[in-house]
């Protein structure tokens, strides 16, 4: 898999487990991005709802080949129509 996931404080770990591959991505500490064997994809800011953050996400999301994305109105964000929050999980 070519790495979108780039930029300053980026890692990407993977991890095999006895269920299957778990890839979490992280921008600093936090790790955005956890990719589940199952399919399943959770999200997390961290507490840092910031345009890098947020950045950061949607650059993990396209490295899974994955449709969603974490937009922003007013304030908020969203994956879709649905309000963001820490934890939130995509169906596989």
């Amino acid at each position: 898999m070519a790495s979108q996931f780039r930029g300053t404080a980026r890692t990407i770990c993977r991890t095999d487990t006895a269920e299957g591959l778990r890839v979490e991505y992280c921008y600093h500490k936090t790790a955005v991005v956890r990719s589940r064997p199952d399919g399943t994809v959770a999200l997390h800011s961290g507490g840092w709802r910031t345009a890098t953050t947020k950045h950061a996400i949607n650059q993990a999301l396209e490295d899974l080949g994955r449709e969603e994305r974490v937009s922003q109105r007013d304030f908020a964000w969203f994956v879709g129509d649905v309000p963001f929050h820490d934890g939130i999980v995509l169906a596989a």
